[in-house]
Order: C-alpha cells, then sequence, then structure tokens
C-alpha cells in the first residue's frame, strides 16, 4: 500500500518530482489532510494542473484517498 501523504509540502514535492506519465501516477492523500473547505487540495490540484495533468477520480481505503490523473 502506499504511504499516506500528510501535508501539502509532501504532496506538492512528489507531484513535483514525478517524471512518468499521469495516469500511472496515484497521489495517496490522508484523510486527515482533506478540509472541509477544501483548501489543501485546492493547492495540490493547483500544481497537478500545472503539469497539464486531469484529475481522474479517486478510490478511498483505510484512511486514505488514492488520486488518479490523465
Amino acid at each position: 500500500m502506499l504511504k499516506p501523504i500528510k501535508t501539502v509540502d509532501e504532496a506538492i514535492a512528489i507531484i513535483y518530482e514525478y517524471q512518468g506519465e499521469s495516469q500511472n501516477f496515484e497521489l495517496p492523500i490522508s484523510l486527515i489532510l482533506l478540509d472541509s473547505m477544501g483548501i489543501n487540495m485546492t493547492i495540490i490540484t493547483d500544481r497537478v494542473l500545472s503539469k497539464g495533468w486531469i484529475p481522474d477520480g479517486y478510490v478511498e481505503r483505510d484512511e486514505v484517498r488514492i488520486f488518479k490523473y490523465k
């Protein structure tokens, strides 16, 4: 299982470091990072969009939401 990401900075670093195809990338966000206003995911999604990726759903399991992209 993927290690859940618990900070916005960690998510941004992982997004920028990834060099493969977007459809092979999974971003395992810890549920504790999902604030009620959606601010954390707005910041993270902004970085994803800057790479030219488009969100392609997610799956949720055991305290983590795994985001997929295309």
